[in-house]
């Protein structure tokens, strides 16, 4: 699946009234920044994002001199995938 899908799949993907144009995958707000620190604890630093936004605030921390590692994330894929990972699980459950 595209990163357009995904975007569109987590209703990221249109305005509210649904005849917008689609948002392009940079445009939404699906994207996160996560660190870790010196003893592997991972931490959410912000959510809800642009990817651009989010690939900003990774370069500011890692150019100031931040000794964690920094990465951005893709919720809305992150979140699709989990859930066609575990379809089946849910029809187990019923």
């Amino acid at each position: 699946m595209t990163e357009a899908k995904i975007c569109e799949a987590a209703g990221l993907g249109a305005g509210e009234s649904g005849n917008e144009p689609s948002l392009s995958v940079k445009e939404c707000r699906d994207w996160s920044v996560w660190r870790q620190d010196d003893n592997a604890n991972t931490f959410l630093v912000q959510a809800n994002l642009t990817e651009s936004e989010a690939q900003d605030m990774v370069r500011h921390f890692e150019e100031s001199g931040h000794k964690q590692f920094y990465w951005v994330n893709n919720d809305a894929r992150q979140t699709f995938e989990f859930h066609q990972k575990n379809k089946s699980l849910e029809k187990e459950d019923y």
